[in-house]
């Protein structure tokens, strides 16, 4: 497994899916409160347990109730993983046309990619003394994913909307090819979390296994039915705004692909993981 994204990644970062809207739907500037907090001094993780907490980043996070993790409130940003690969000394973002849309989702990020973000986060925040030497980011795993989701069927509840409804439900993607949004753009949940339904799909820990999918799902999409035994492709959740059909937006649903693919869609959203005291 990868410590560090290869060179070639920055070449695949280009603007496959993000919009350059730069402004949420209510017309104010993006995200101006999200920019990040590198400057600012942070309380530790663990003075943070059960409260909000955010990184050197700006990474936001947030106790989900029947989670041993602190959850990101959104997916990812391309902000936060710019300060990873930038630390590897080779990137050339003025190439990737990332920079105008800092605060969309990372997409076209390999499993191997994610997991290489968090172990870098985690040992940056370690050496600043941020988090304790036990503490660590890692991906969410599928049923921490799906308790952070809740118990409706869509994001937006359990209803399938009219197409003249689609334009009011949160995280809906404009009609005119945008892929994603700025990172809190919409309503969140309500445990806080933003996006998760719309935006990327998101890597998590867990091998796919075709059980993960109601035979619903796995109808619609054959290809759910190859788990490859359990150890050849990695589950995503929630679906990406391009996909209309009440199979594919509904919570439960899962991707699959292989860790070490990559795909315009497909993003990641970290978890901290505290230390028991």
């Amino acid at each position: 497994m990868p410590s560090a994204a290869p060179k070639a990644l920055l070449l695949l970062l280009a603007p496959l899916l993000l919009c350059g809207c730069g402004k949420s739907p209510a017309g104010k500037d993006s995200n101006k409160s999200q920019q990040g907090g590198g400057s600012q001094t942070a309380p530790t993780a663990k003075a943070a347990r059960g409260k909000p907490f955010q990184n050197t980043l700006g990474m936001k996070f947030v106790s989900v109730p029947g989670t041993d993790a602190l959850f990101g409130i959104w997916e990812t940003r391309v902000r936060d993983f710019k300060a990873y690969v930038d630390s590897l000394g080779d990137a050339d973002w003025s190439r990737t046309g990332y920079l105008q849309r800092l605060d969309h989702p990372i997409g076209n990020v390999s499993w191997h990619d994610a997991v290489a973000f968090c172990r870098w986060l985690t040992l940056r925040e370690r050496k600043l003394g941020l988090i304790g030497a036990g503490d660590r980011y890692r991906l969410p795993t599928d049923r921490e994913w799906s308790t952070a989701a809740g118990p409706d069927k869509y994001p937006w509840g359990n209803k399938w909307p009219n197409l003249d409804d689609w334009k009011k439900l949160p995280g809906h993607a404009a009609l005119d090819g945008d892929n994603t949004a700025p990172v809190g753009s919409h309503a969140p949940n309500k445990f806080g979390l933003h996006d998760l339904g719309g935006n990327v799909f998101e890597w998590c820990q867990d091998w796919y296994v075709r059980g993960m999918n109601s035979p619903d799902a796995r109808i619609e999409n054959k290809r759910l039915e190859d788990d490859g035994d359990g150890v050849k492709y990695k589950a995503l959740r929630g679906a990406s705004w391009i996909f209309r059909d009440p199979i594919t937006l509904q919570l439960s649903y899962r991707a699959c692909n292989l860790p070490e693919s990559r795909n315009g869609l497909y993003g990641f959203r970290c978890v901290l993981v505290i230390e028991a005291d």
